[in-house]
């Protein structure tokens, strides 16, 4: 909503924020254990690629979900 959209940015903020630090910490460890930072960091890459496409997908469901339909006028060509 156009109203809130400051505090939506403070939480997306906040959350990718906390992400990073958090994804930072897992990724040393992680590459502590496996002696390698490559392997982590693809599967790094594919869970943040993944999780991206997942949001915008559930985000163009919403929206399509809350767009009025169109007139059926409007859809047929008119000849």
């Amino acid at each position: 909503r156009p109203e809130r959209r400051l505090l939506g940015a403070a939480i997306a903020v906040g959350g990718a924020l906390a992400g990073a630090y958090i994804s930072y910490r897992v990724r040393q460890r992680l590459a502590r254990t496996f002696g390698h930072d490559r392997p982590v960091g693809l599967a790094e890459d594919a869970l943040s690629l993944a999780g991206s496409l997942a949001l915008a997908a559930y985000a163009a469901m919403r929206r399509n979900e809350a767009a009025p339909a169109a007139p059926i006028g409007r859809m047929l060509p008119i000849a």
